[in-house]
């Protein structure tokens, strides 16, 4: 309940090896149907800007992917994720293509 999903966010559900996720549930393996790799968002939890959750990715309550987050693994419950990116800065201007 109370998830919040900022613009832009993205979650996929297909893996490239088409394997499935196996969760375990009270200790019994549960599968998804139709070869699904939902993502699993807990109450309270917010995403940035531009994140990307990648498939069967559990993010617990009251957790937070911050923006431009791409997430490979799970996120435990009152956790807060964030991206560090380097930026790097160079001339542009009309003489790059000849205009």
């Amino acid at each position: 309940q109370a998830t919040d999903f900022g613009a832009a966010t993205v979650c996929g559900n297909l893996r490239f090896d088409d394997g499935d996720t196996v969760w375990r549930v009270k200790g019994r393996a549960e599968r998804p149907r139709h070869a699904a790799n939902a993502a699993y968002f807990g109450d309270f939890m917010r995403t940035g800007v531009n994140a990307v959750i990648m498939p069967g990715r559990r993010m617990g309550a009251y957790s937070v992917v911050g923006p431009g987050v791409i997430l490979y693994d799970d996120l435990p419950d009152r956790r807060i994720v964030t991206a560090q990116q380097e930026l790097r800065y160079g001339d542009w201007g009309p003489a790059r293509y000849g205009w």
